[in-house]
């Protein structure tokens, strides 16, 4: 029996190494060592076969050599397999319809495979050798599906035009030909061909996707549910939480059992994997005093929808008003994150994830990192937070493998160690926080993580990466051309639920625990679309003595008062062995929330949304200066900021200071928004004072109109524009709108006398051992007057507009300029 052409449906198989050499089974042959020249098989040599020999399984072990040598060990050389066998079977998919068309007459035009890599401008160098068919099949530029561009995406543009142009070059060639059809090349002809090239394409691209799981992978993926669900059908009772499916997914792609001991990627999957067991709250405060349990990130994490591009100069990462309208919403994370892991693209260009404060980007990665197959990935999560902005990118993986292996392990040495069947994969969590250290308007870190990669790749140690980032910063960086960015969604009413169901499940053992449902959000949706925000909403409400949330009168900002609040009376009464008297609970609840908001400005004014022990110990000592204690043991003492942040849920320290030494640790809101709303409640609180203070009657009666004692006020918010978080003017003006109107009338009074006055504080720093930044005399005052306009501005809802306020005091402000 003649060995079959190399393009058609079971040459593809052929070069994946899944064909199961049927035709051997039906002939006694005997090959010499003759038959393997070079390790490929000559595909004229069956002729010379001898049917009555006998060694069928001496051939099949060296046909099934010949398929390993095809096949390869290394994921790279899989890729070029995968082209090639894609190439093929479009290829016969062109050739097939024109076999239909013509009709039986076709097959006397005898047309060889070598001719039709003729017909594609392309050629193999050998006759005989059917292995170098390989890169003249990869030469061929036949359009491929990808993570970036599924099966049916692929179908209906690209691909569709190269099959299209194939049909057209190969009726030329037919044309050249004897005997050939006279209808040939006719509108309605090359119409009616083109329709079953497609028709032919799909049938044997569904062929090749039930055993070769990149193609199924592929197909899974796009706008077209009809084709995800006749593919899928297997898949229907894996969940798509905690990536499930993503997992089971890359679990598919066949893998060398090598026994080889990896000691380093063994400790980098312990740890990623203790992610699933640990509650979906992850803070290192008490949570004791909530009246409800955590459900596990396994069962609790939710996967998002997400929209997807392909960068280009036309690419507008940082407005969601150009992803609303340019992009649509998909809903097929694990398999699109599947995809890519599993094609070459990924370790030519880094991943970028991008999503507003709140949206789980960590989480997301948190989840990846542990449901990576162990057989074929090593995952290292680096938080670049924690890392030197200008550090090379490799020394800062290195970096974060210290911090979670306690050793110093070279990155080639665990490159090495990887080997050519495990491939590394780099998360880099928080490139906006690298952007703010580093204070760069256009950073190059980008593309100095695909010169990494291409690094990595000519050294033979292919590497993914995954980066992350708040949405607003991204056109703060130079995105090299194809790279793909995913941002995400907020949740819909769907995830709301889903999330709800993990959450009420997870307490239905929990006594007198208030279940909750998604209408009992009430006016707080907008809110809740945001995972961690969702989280904040849902501790509220499950303190049986607040009010509900769907209360019309629960403002935003009365909101996070009133859950900050309680949280902080639970730390003050609950935390004595004996009960307190009122006056002292209500002294200390002042301090914790002073303290607190002490920590949010120093995180603001450092430009960060962390901040390390030893700064907030700094800024204490300058505003909340605690009494000396007696320390007679050689334990150390709790210090100033661990006494402000401690057994807080809405306060906890990052995953790579587990073990750090006190001063060494960081510490940040769970969400952002807390430390806004208590920007925004300190500065209110300091404006009301002097608005009391103001109206005090004065012994000298000259003195009335004096401006009030601004140095605290100054001080503070002297460093940073509150206009770089909208959030805090937001909460600003809820809580200006929850004072009297006779209050409200002072504050703008101060408010006036403070913009009049401010270049008084030019002659005198009241606090000069609190420097966060850098800062000089005028940057502060520019600062501090632009804020004060701002709340004058923003906070006068009589007002006309906004801008005729503004007018009112632009001689006095620096804003004019």
């Amino acid at each position: 029996m003649s060995r079959p052409a190399l393009f058609s449906y079971e040459g593809a198989l052929r070069v994946l190494g899944e064909y199961d050499h049927p035709w051997l089974n039906k002939t006694d042959t005997f090959l010499g060592v003759s038959i393997l020249v070079g390790g490929a098989v000559e595909p004229d040599v069956f002729s010379l076969v001898d049917p009555k020999n006998e060694a069928t399984d001496c051939l099949r072990k060296i046909l099934d050599g010949v398929a390993d040598k095809l096949t390869g060990l290394d994921r790279t050389h899989r890729h070029e397999l995968i082209e090639a066998a894609h190439t093929i079977i479009a290829v016969t998919s062109v050739f097939e319809a024109l076999r239909d068309e013509i009709g039986a007459s076709f097959d006397q035009f005898k047309i060889t495979d070598r001719e039709k890599f003729r017909v594609l401008d392309s050629e193999p160098p050998d006759k005989k050798k059917e292995v170098s068919a390989l890169p003249a099949l990869t030469s061929i530029a036949v359009p491929a599906p990808s993570a970036v561009r599924g099966f049916h995406e692929n179908l209906r543009g690209d691909l569709q035009d190269f099959l299209v142009r194939a049909v057209n070059d190969a009726c030329r060639f037919i044309a050249g030909l004897a005997g050939a059809p006279a209808q040939l090349g006719t509108p309605s002809f090359i119409a009616s061909v083109n329709l079953n090239t497609q028709s032919k394409y799909i049938h044997h691209y569904v062929g090749l996707s039930a055993s070769i799981p990149e193609f199924h992978i592929w197909a899974m993926l796009g706008e077209h549910a009809a084709t995800r669900a006749a593919v899928a059908q297997e898949f229907a009772t894996i969940k798509t939480e905690s990536l499930e499916l993503f997992s089971t997914l890359l679990a598919r792609l066949p893998v060398e059992q090598n026994q080889q001991t990896r000691p380093h990627c063994t400790q980098l999957r312990t740890v990623a994997e203790k992610i699933l067991t640990k509650p979906l709250l992850r803070s290192v405060g008490d949570t004791s005093s909530i009246n409800a349990l955590f459900p596990t990130v396994e069962k609790g994490f939710v996967t998002p929808a997400y929209r997807l591009a392909v960068y280009t100069e036309f690419t507008d990462p940082a407005s969601e008003h150009w992803w609303w309208s340019s992009t649509n919403v998909r809903e097929d994370l694990n398999t699109f994150l599947a995809a890519h892991l599993a094609g070459q693209e990924s370790t030519e260009l880094p991943l970028l994830v991008l999503g507003n404060p709140g949206a789980g980007k960590s989480l997301l990665m948190d989840v990846l990192a542990a449901r990576l197959p162990p057989n074929q990935f090593a995952v290292i999560t680096v938080q670049l937070r924690k890392v030197r902005a200008q550090d090379r990118v490799q020394t800062q993986i290195e970096t974060a493998l210290h911090e979670v292996l306690s050793k110093r392990v070279d990155w080639g040495d665990l490159a090495d160690e990887c080997g050519a069947d495990i491939t590394p994969v780099v998360l880099l969590d928080g490139f906006d926080e690298l952007i703010q250290a580093s204070g760069v308007h256009q950073s190059t870190y980008l593309q100095q993580v695909k010169e990494f990669q291409e690094l990595q790749t000519n050294r033979g140690r292919p590497v993914a990466v995954v980066v992350t980032s708040r949405v607003l910063v991204a056109n703060r960086a130079s995105i090299p051309a194809g790279v793909p960015i995913v941002m995400l969604e907020e949740f819909d009413d769907d995830r709301i639920d889903r999330w709800l169901d993990a959450w009420n499940t997870a307490n239905e053992q929990t006594p007198g625990f208030r279940s909750t449902k998604r209408k009992a959000l009430g006016q707080h949706m907008e809110l809740a679309r945001q995972p961690l925000l969702l989280l904040m909403l849902i501790i509220y409400e499950a303190d049986p003595t607040t009010p509900l949330l769907d209360s019309q009168n629960l403002s935003n900002a009365e909101l996070y008062r009133r859950l900050i609040d309680s949280f902080v009376l639970r730390q003050v009464s609950e935390k004595n062995a004996v009960p307190l008297p009122r006056e002292i609970i209500d002294k200390r609840m002042e301090e914790s929330w002073w303290r607190l908001g002490i920590a949010a400005f120093a995180m603001f004014n450092r430009g960060h949304q962390y901040v390390s022990a030893a700064e907030l110990n700094r800024d204490l000592s300058v505003f909340a200066p605690s009494e000396p204690t007696q320390n007679n043991t050689l334990d150390t003492p709790v210090d100033d900021a661990d006494r402000t942040v401690e057994n807080f849920f809405f306060i906890h320290s990052p995953t790579l200071n587990e073990g750090s030494q006190p001063g060494r640790r960081t510490y940040e809101f769970l969400h952002a928004t807390f430390g806004e709303y208590l920007i925004a409640d300190v500065t209110m609180k300091l404006l009301v004072q002097m608005a009391a203070t103001r109206a005090l009657p004065a012994a000298n009666p000259y003195q009335r109109k004096a401006p009030p004692d601004n140095s605290l006020l100054y001080g503070l918010t002297s460093h940073q524009a509150f206009v770089k978080r909208d959030p805090i003017i937001a909460f600003a003006q809820g809580l200006f709108s929850a004072l009297s109107t006779e209050s409200r009338k002072s504050v703008l009074d101060v408010l006036e006398d403070l913009i009049r006055s401010f270049h008084d504080r030019a002659l005198s720093d009241p606090y000069p051992a609190y420097q966060p930044a850098s800062a000089t005399v005028v940057s502060r005052l520019a600062n501090y007057s632009a804020n004060l306009v701002c709340l004058r501005v923003l906070l006068d809802q009589e007002a006309s507009t906004p801008i005729e306020t503004l007018f009112k005091y632009q001689e006095d402000s620096p804003l004019s300029a």
